[in-house]
């Protein structure tokens, strides 16, 4: 049998709750990287920590399979709160979509590859989302929140809310998930008012 990894103790010297990371010290492993998804909930500075010193592509040190050892008191008039994640009812989205597409293209004769935009995207949006998700992990070099907001925009947004669901990716940053579903509408409705203008002719009704 190959021996147990060796656990360590530390102190997390600064986190990033934007963001999903910070770094933890240890008089054996001092400046170690630790992302969010190691940790059981959502970590405070000045925390103790037992965790398993990995490593990152690049070589640095970066932490696993973290726990946490003792939490302070917060103070009785700040109650800490825990920021929401998409759940399984934010995922409603996709088949109420689905069928809304559904009528929309019969009821107005949408071309078939309009639904092709849509599955490329989305899958190119999963893959993505992945992609950035493990770079977060290694502590690379991220895709930028834009990108990810983009790809959503342009019909990507029901494989980007599998990948958030999935992969527990995106989902605490309330400012993210604004934008987010702020693209996810605007992308809706522009489905909806281009084909209605192309199905009534509307735009040529227009004045010039």
């Amino acid at each position: 049998m190959s021996p147990e990894p060796l656990r360590i103790e530390g102190t997390l010297r600064s986190w990033d709750d934007e963001r999903g990371f910070g770094f933890l010290d240890s008089p054996l492993a001092a400046n170690t990287f630790a992302h969010i998804s190691e940790f059981d909930g959502r970590p405070q500075q000045g925390e103790r920590f037992s965790y398993i010193v990995g490593f990152a592509s690049d070589g640095r040190t970066r932490a696993e399979e973290v726990r946490a050892l003792r939490r302070p008191e917060a103070p009785a008039e700040k109650p800490r709160q825990k920021a929401p994640r998409t759940s399984s009812v934010g995922l409603l989205a996709i088949p109420a979509f689905a069928l809304l597409f559904v009528v929309v293209m019969v009821r107005w004769q949408l071309p078939d590859y309009v639904a092709l935009i849509y599955g490329a995207a989305s899958v190119l949006a999963f893959v993505v989302y992945a992609a950035d998700k493990a770079a977060a992990r290694a502590g690379r070099q991220r895709v930028s929140e834009g990108s990810l907001i983009l790809l959503g925009f342009v019909g990507g947004w029901p494989g980007a809310l599998l990948a958030q669901q999935l992969l527990r990716h995106k989902t605490t940053k309330q400012s993210f998930q604004r934008r987010f579903w702020q693209s996810v509408l605007l992308n809706v409705l522009t489905l909806v008012g281009i084909s209605a203008a192309i199905h009534y002719d509307l735009l040529a009704r227009l004045p010039i």
